[in-house]
């Protein structure tokens, strides 16, 4: 799949649907290590992070402060599609995590592996950049998605839900729209259209 520099929410939606519909087809079948594996490689895809460097201090500043509300401003504060491919993604990763019996893998281990992929600390430091700066980026990195994965789902399902009433409303306004296609469900048929 090929990836747009520029996402609209609509785009950012699609991709995160397909993430998660790809991902339930075959998570069953996967290692733990191969699912991390392939969630890693969709994040490297990616143009950006889905945390840029741009909000990185905010969400650090939130952490360290444990400042709910200011953590709350600073997923407000994303680009649309960061901010609502970050719901699709926080809201899978709340399930592997509530199937830690299961998958071995709770919220702690999740954010640990995934938080630099999904996260991008400021550049500033890069060039000089010591094995013990690179630690305490790593482990920064650790605890804003950790603590991005303790913020209940009933938040993230609101950006999901959003997008999926714009996507139907827009396609409600569309001529040709594919409406109808998006609210079958797998009861209804669909009536053949006449030849003429």
């Amino acid at each position: 799949m090929q990836i747009p520099s520029k996402l609209c929410s609509t785009e950012s939606e699609s991709i995160g649907r397909e993430f998660i519909a790809s991902w339930s087809q075959y998570s069953s079948s996967l290692e733990t290590n191969s699912e991390q594996g392939c969630i890693k490689m969709f994040f490297r895809q990616l143009r950006d992070t889905v945390i840029p460097s741009t909000s990185y201090n905010d969400f650090l500043q939130a952490v360290e402060e444990s400042d709910e509300k200011k953590l709350i401003q600073s997923v407000f504060e994303l680009p649309a599609p960061h901010r609502d491919t970050l719901a699709y993604i926080i809201l899978h990763l709340q399930k592997v995590a509530e199937n830690t019996s299961k998958n071995q893998m709770p919220a702690e281990n999740l954010a640990t592996v995934l938080a630099p992929e999904i996260i991008e600390h400021s550049n500033l430091i890069v060039n000089t950049q010591t094995a013990e700066d690179s630690y305490k980026i790593n482990t920064n990195q650790t605890i804003i998605l950790l603590r991005l994965l303790k913020v209940p789902s009933e938040f993230w399902n609101r950006f999901t839900e959003n997008n999926m009433s714009a996507v139907l409303a827009a396609e409600a306004r569309t001529p040709g729209s594919r409406t109808a296609l998006l609210s079958e469900t797998p009861g209804t048929q669909r009536k053949q259209p006449k030849a003429l």
